[in-house]
């Protein structure tokens, strides 16, 4: 064989990534509806947490804020946000989610305000409302901070200016975006609960009260710590409960935006299972499948007693319950979970059971609820043959053949 020849059989893209596989005890089968458990690293990682919010785009999960009375200052050394902030967590995290390493983002002008948030993203811009400092109750807030993502040389929130008439301030709201419109329903002030609407325009930064409960019929109760879903113009509400009760999934409180009223959608049961258990602190996400049908997935929460580990999917066009066989390693509540493009949930931290006893986590697992492209799962198996991609140079990788649009997600 010929010198050139020989070249060519080296550099071709069949010996390029043979030469990245690495010996792996397990073949890779793709799997729904089973959690992993993400085995993240960094030099510097969150420390266990409670209360905060997290995000996905199809790169990275970022995570904001938190709650953690047992951290002593000497677990947190010299960090001087920590000596302020104790015993909230004035941050803002970013996990790659191919490379699994964990990045603490430099962040001017972090509210103060850091546990129970209600936390969105849209396009590469995080959105930041409400919540509440230490003590719980003391200092709410009801503004709306913004975050462009995009910015690498300086992440910077910034308030926004609005007018009209605005929401109480308060913690545990549940907020929904759709286009131009920010929807937040309900939340606390730590004394008092609210069930009450109100909607952002965000191109007019005008508020409106879409919906003061005042007593009438079908209006729901108030809580905080529930979640959203959405669906032909309607708003669901799960879950959620103030310090005396939680509620259930079996009739749910449903706004109709178009007419501005209040009803009860009555939903069906699992066949073996029922419904879901009353809950509140819980984690839900909404996931639209290829035919364009719109679910929602509940994970975990708390009802004052049990703490639990479930996972339960809501066809939204027939209000279909059903329990889903695998389950969180452990019981979980006031933990936050995020869906990707491609359909994969992430959750991080919370507080989960130790058989007699609590702790808060920094554990991350994920789990597939639709099964994405085949170019996705190609990807994925190619990230467990090859977990140190990351490690070569992008030149390498492709000449390998690898996408770039993979590839941009290992930066």
């Amino acid at each position: 064989m010929s010198s050139s020849n020989v070249s060519s059989e080296l550099s071709s893209p069949s010996r390029i990534i043979n030469n990245l596989f690495v010996s792996t005890p397990k073949e890779y089968a793709f799997k729904l509806y089973k959690f992993d458990k993400c085995f993240t690293k960094g030099g510097c990682t969150p420390k266990p947490r409670s209360g905060h919010r997290i995000v996905c785009d199809e790169d990275n999960l970022y995570s904001y804020g938190g709650y953690n009375p047992k951290i002593t200052v000497q677990n947190m050394g010299s960090d001087s946000d920590w000596q302020i902030s104790r015993p909230l967590f004035k941050e803002l995290w970013r996990l790659n989610l191919v490379t699994h390493e964990w990045e603490k983002l430099k962040c001017k002008n972090i509210p103060n305000v850091l546990a129970s948030n209600a936390v969105a993203l849209s396009g590469k811009i995080l959105m930041v409302f409400g919540g509440t400092g230490f003590p719980f109750g003391v200092d709410c807030n009801r503004d709306l901070f913004l975050c462009n993502l995009s910015d690498r040389n300086c992440l910077e929130f910034t308030r926004v200016i609005t007018k009209g008439e605005l929401p109480t301030s308060g913690y545990g709201q549940a907020i929904f975006v759709d286009g131009q419109n920010f929807y937040t329903v309900g939340g606390t002030t730590g004394f008092e609960y609210s069930a009450d609407i109100h909607c952002l325009n965000l191109k007019t930064r005008t508020w409106d009260q879409v919906y003061i409960c005042n007593g009438k019929p079908n209006e729901p109760a108030a809580r905080y710590r529930h979640e959203l879903g959405f669906h032909n113009a309607r708003l669901y509400v799960l879950g959620g409960g103030t310090a005396q009760e939680v509620f259930g999934f079996d009739e749910i409180p449903c706004f109709d935006l178009r007419s501005r009223c209040w009803d009860v959608a009555r939903t069906k049961p699992d066949e073996v299972h029922g419904f879901p258990l009353a809950r509140r602190c819980h984690s839900c996400v909404q996931v639209a499948d290829h035919s364009g049908q719109t679910a929602i997935f509940i994970l975990g929460g708390y009802d004052s007693e049990l703490v639990m580990a479930d996972m339960w999917r809501l066809e939204l066009s027939s209000l279909q319950w059903c329990k889903l066989a695998d389950r969180l390693p452990q019981g979980v509540y006031f933990h936050s979970s995020a869906v990707t493009p491609q359909g994969k949930i992430y959750t991080f931290g919370g507080i989960n059971m130790y058989r007699t006893s609590t702790q808060r986590s920094a554990d991350v697992h994920c789990v597939w609820v639709k099964i994405p492209k085949l170019k996705e799962i190609c990807w994925e198996a190619l990230q467990h043959y090859c977990p140190n991609l990351y490690q070569h140079p992008i030149s390498l990788l492709l000449d390998s053949g690898i996408p770039q649009e993979f590839l941009k997600r290992l930066s």
